[in-house]
């Protein structure tokens, strides 16, 4: 369970809202996934926000972390990010509100900006749908535990897959973790 979640769209373009946790929860776990981050002062950005209520890549911006471009293209894999979790939780509650931009609090707020075009949004999500789907007709379960094997596998040879992601993915494979806890331990969703 999630909790409230607000998308904003306008004019073909989505966007979430200042106030909502997750947005700000996710921008600073990518952060610190890639590690080319100061973990101090994503801290110190996490404690504004608490506090204030304001996204942490505007806090991040205004402290000199990241640069506007770094910010754009980090809120592009949070949309991603969150848009898939959306798509895969069970919603139980769903509503169109014309005209308005409020919180998951049902507080008036304002968007973050920028706005992405619905239709990149879509064709990702869908990649995604896609790629989830094959996995889960091997791995019926994230509660399943996987040993490591001394195999060196070639992820290279496979343009979708971020080497990164699959370095922190693989080392936290031990034997005792779920696959949710391998996901949750690495910060890689």
């Amino acid at each position: 369970e999630q909790g409230a979640q607000t998308i904003y769209m306008n004019h073909g373009r989505a966007t979430f809202v200042e106030g909502d946790d997750l947005i700000s929860e996710t921008l600073s776990r990518i952060m610190k996934r890639r590690g080319t981050f100061d973990t101090d002062r994503i801290h110190r950005a996490e404690e504004i926000h608490r506090r204030s209520g304001r996204f942490v890549g505007d806090i991040a911006f205004e402290m000199g972390l990241i640069d506007k471009h770094v910010r754009d293209q980090l809120y592009e894999q949070v949309m991603a990010e969150r848009l898939f979790d959306i798509q895969l939780a069970a919603i139980k509650r769903f509503e169109f509100r014309d005209g308005e931009v409020v919180s998951p609090l049902d507080e008036p707020t304002r968007p973050i900006e920028p706005s992405l075009p619905v239709e990149g949004l879509l064709l990702d999500l869908t990649r995604k749908i896609d790629h989830w789907h094959a996995i889960s007709q091997i791995i019926p379960t994230a509660n399943e535990v996987f040993e490591g094997t001394d195999l060196a596998v070639d992820l290279g040879a496979h343009e979708d897959v971020d080497i990164e992601d699959a370095k922190l993915v693989v080392g936290a494979i031990d034997g005792y973790k779920s696959l949710t806890q391998v996901a949750a331990v690495s910060n890689v969703d």
